[in-house]
């Protein structure tokens, strides 16, 4: 991923695809936080604010449609069970195979 991809919904530095979209951290924890917890939120502009990265913090419900407007997915959450398999086990390919040279020095 090049060092200059923005997040969509915010605009803040992305760290990867989260939930089907190029987000960064703090959008991504939002929406896991959001849809784990089925929040309803409500905003006090009648749901049109200009979603940047200081506006991610003062409108919830602008931030949650944002994100769903583009292409944010609950479907890509992993349920607790698979997370925590998933963390405990990893991405096979991305462990270390043992080396040789470990052994012998």
């Amino acid at each position: 991923m090049a060092s200059e991809e923005l997040c969509v919904v915010c605009g803040d530095k992305a760290s990867g695809y989260h939930y089907n979209a190029l987000t960064c951290e703090g959008c991504k924890g939002f929406f896991r936080r959001s849809i784990t917890k089925n929040a309803v939120y409500r905003c006090k502009n009648g749901g049109h604010c200009e979603m940047d990265m200081y506006m991610r913090r003062k409108c919830q419900e602008c931030r949650l449609k944002k994100c769903k407007a583009v292409g944010m997915l609950a479907e890509c959450k992993y349920s607790s069970t698979e997370s925590k398999h998933h963390l405990f086990h990893g991405n096979v390919s991305q462990r270390r195979q043992p080396n040789f040279h470990d052994d012998h020095r």
